[in-house]
């Protein structure tokens, strides 16, 4: 799972800039299954001119510039057997895949959970968690920068948890800047997803990057190009961190079957890899 953010809006999908200058895609149905739906209903009923159904263009859902936790689908230069194909990332944003490791003891105040709007009320939307025991409420005056009439049922964005969860609904707030308070533990180390803020004890500072551990038990790096433009060795802000803990955005979550392709990991089953937060 990759933290991304939005670099363009098609018609077709979004373009999302991931990490080490990558970019990925996600298309009209891999970014919520209400939106995938209506879809679905508009292709079925194609026939019979229903003017009651519609699909509201990417852009009046998405902004340039907007966070979004993604999951790979599909990656062309590992899966694809023609090399002369063009190497394609395909990225899901829908809730039921992003949250789908989270468990409900680690859905607390000021933790981040994507979700996808469901319906739109009076006093809210309700959104949902892609959990199949939790929905989501977010009140009016909790959508921070959003109005409510521009909300569009489908549309996904990440929230930050206001209060735990109550008769099944967890309330909800678009104002992420509590998020800003690193994560103290987790109930799973599946519920540590890309985007949260985390404290990282740094322990390995070297030319390609710096290393540590988050909670005490997660290996986590920092590349060369999420620490700025001097080299690791002579960045003197890096090197006087060294044994200190610090705050960090988690960009990249990976488990370690899907590293053992890659890279080699120290008896570790999770691995994050940060970014410098300021």
């Amino acid at each position: 799972m990759v933290l991304g953010q939005i670099s363009q809006i098609n018609a077709q999908d979004l373009a999302i800039a991931l990490p080490n200058n990558l970019t990925g895609y996600v298309s009209l149905t891999r970014i919520s299954s209400s939106l995938t739906r209506t879809i679905k209903a508009l292709l079925t009923d194609a026939d019979e001119e229903d003017d009651d159904i519609e699909v509201p263009p990417l852009a009046e859902m998405f902004t340039v510039g907007q966070w979004l936790r993604t999951v790979v689908v599909e990656n062309t230069a590992v899966t694809g057997s023609d090399k002369s194909q063009k190497k394609h990332i395909e990225l899901s944003i829908e809730p039921e895949l992003v949250n789908a490791s989270i468990v409900p003891a680690d859905i607390l105040p000021q933790s981040i959970l994507q979700v996808s709007v469901s319906s739109i009320e009076d006093h809210g939307i309700i959104v949902s968690l892609g959990l199949p025991i939790l929905s989501g409420f977010i009140k009016n005056s909790s959508l921070g920068s959003y109005s409510i009439d521009k909300i569009k049922e489908g549309q996904v964005f990440l929230a930050c948890v206001e209060q735990r969860p109550k008769n099944k609904v967890v309330q909800l707030t678009l104002n992420l800047i509590k998020s800003h308070k690193p994560t103290a533990d987790v109930a799973d180390i599946g519920s540590l997803l890309p985007g949260e803020t985390v404290k990282c004890l740094l322990s390995e500072i070297r030319a390609a990057g710096a290393g540590g551990k988050i909670l005490g038990m997660l290996d986590a790096t920092i590349d060369q190009l999420h620490i700025g433009q001097a080299s690791v060795s002579d960045n003197q802000n890096v090197k006087s961190l060294r044994n200190r803990k610090v705050d960090f955005r988690s960009l990249l979550a990976l488990q370690l079957y899907s590293l053992l392709q890659i890279l080699v990991v120290r008896h570790c089953l999770y691995y994050l890899i940060l970014s410098i937060w300021t």
